[in-house]
């Protein structure tokens, strides 16, 4: 039987995957579970976000909200200045009186504050990485942001704030294959959403060199649009390979991820199949001028550019 935090966190891990799709799912620490589908493992690590440490009392404490409305009995210190506790008079739509209540009133963090502790609970887990891989092939991180603090704005945005260029590089440097943020969005206040965090920032990036790939080379190979973005990817950091078959056919290998073009373009897959490996040999990236010039061009890019687009799915389950 499962405690009430673990319960709580496999509500979330059910709030981004469809559990039912998997052999086994097998709730542990460090990571919190790990989740089996053939011979293939991937743990997946659950934290909740909380604006500071007053808000995670007053979610987390059985009673507590009720101690301040009744009596103002503080758990913390801290908690005197960030729940303050006031009277409040309610009216209806015609401005009639309708009761008198004591309330709570929480501050709503700036955005570089929030930004803070959001990366503060990346840095943190990325710190325990090595725990968590230990005995999995991959790691997934979920964040539960309990504030839902992006209710307030749109996805350009949400893009300004979570995928700026040094956010981006923060997040090519983490070692989680992918991290989902569970928050609102104002433009989808009605859902509950999951982002597809590090999905995102990659695929902004790969947008910059496709581009103007796309633009002067309509008819360029595979082989060279695929070196091309081999050589961008880990000019800015990604762990990638260049991978073909006797067919051909190219890939990118991203740690278990994989790029792969199609008729309508590169495409990337997540998955945890690694017989991509076997059917895959590496290729050897030299040194081209050309291959430059779109690095260089998609760099520049890079520092201008803002998106208004987010990779998100409505949760796949209801959270207790």
């Amino acid at each position: 039987m499962m405690s009430s935090k673990k319960e709580k966190e496999y509500s979330i891990l059910k709030a981004v995957y469809d559990v039912s799709c998997y052999d086994d799912v097998i709730a542990s620490e460090e990571p919190d579970f790990i989740i089996k589908k053939s011979e293939k493992t991937v743990g997946v690590e659950v934290t909740e976000l909380y604006a500071n440490s007053s808000n995670a009392r007053l979610r987390n404490i059985t009673n507590y909200v009720d101690e301040l409305l009744d009596s103002k009995k503080y758990r913390h210190k801290e908690d005197v200045l960030e729940l303050k506790v006031d009277n409040i008079q309610i009216f209806d739509k015609n401005n009639e009186f309708v009761a008198e209540s004591n309330a709570i009133f929480r501050g709503y963090p700036k955005v570089e504050e929030f930004i803070k502790v959001f990366l503060n609970i990346i840095q943190t887990k990325e710190n325990k990485y090595d725990r968590y891989i230990s005995n999995v092939q991959y790691v997934d991180l979920i964040i539960n942001d309990t504030e839902r603090y992006f209710v307030l704005y749109n996805e350009k945005e949400v893009n300004e704030i979570l995928l700026s260029v040094d956010i981006r590089d923060i997040l090519i440097k983490t070692r989680f294959r992918e991290i989902y943020l569970i928050t609102k969005l104002k433009t989808r206040e009605d859902d509950t959403i999951v982002i597809n965090y590090k999905l995102t920032s990659l695929l902004i990036d790969l947008y910059l060199v496709i581009e103007p790939i796309s633009l002067f080379y309509c008819d360029a190979c595979d082989e060279f649009q695929f070196k091309v973005l081999v050589k961008y990817l880990i000019m800015l950091g990604y762990k990638v390979e260049l991978m073909r078959d006797n067919l051909e056919k190219y890939i990118i290998n991203m740690e278990g991820n994989f790029i792969k073009y199609e008729d309508d373009g590169p495409n990337v897959y997540l998955t945890n199949d690694n017989d991509f490996s076997n059917k895959y040999i590496k290729l050897e990236i030299l040194r081209d001028d050309l291959y430059s010039n779109f690095i260089d061009a998609a760099k520049n890019r890079r520092k201008l550019f803002t998106f208004s687009a987010i990779i998100a799915y409505p949760i796949k389950d209801k959270m207790n």
